[in-house]
């Protein structure tokens, strides 16, 4: 049996101040402050463990279009989605894409395919309606 790995450490996401046009961007650094990618990133979401022994994040590229970043700052999926959520405690995000909702897992892989409308309830909050039913879906918001 092989021993497990231990869980590596998530990199900083650190906002960046430029001067005109450039505005605020985030970089990532790792625990020793070097630079893991520029901050070329809008927004960037925690990091999970992706059950390959690698992490992964949503985040944001400058053009608002959001994906998912593994462990060393690359593009694992997207950026395309119109938004894209932390992961939860079952390892899965929900992101929007074309207006709709859908989960991916922490491959970046659609599990939910994007079909759900993203109404909140005023009541409960929660974000689902599912299309051509009268009742919500209830779906915990844990993790984002």
């Amino acid at each position: 049996m092989t021993p497990p790995r231990p869980a590596p450490s998530a990199p900083y996401a650190v906002p960046v101040t430029g001067g005109a046009p450039f505005g605020t961007g985030v970089a990532l650094v790792d625990a020793a402050g070097a630079l893991v990618r520029a901050p070329d990133l809008t927004a960037v979401g925690p990091f999970h463990p992706d059950g390959d022994g690698d992490l992964v994040a949503p985040a944001a590229d400058p053009a608002g279009l959001w994906g998912y970043l593994d462990g060393q700052g690359r593009w694992i999926a997207g950026p395309e989605p119109e938004w894209a959520g932390a992961f939860d405690g079952a390892g899965l995000s929900r992101f929007r894409r074309a207006g709709l909702f859908g989960y991916v897992d922490a491959s970046g892989a659609p599990v939910v395919a994007a079909r759900f409308l993203g109404r909140r309830s005023s009541t409960t909050g929660w974000p689902w309606s599912v299309p051509g039913t009268a009742s919500a879906m209830r779906i915990p918001r844990a993790g984002w």
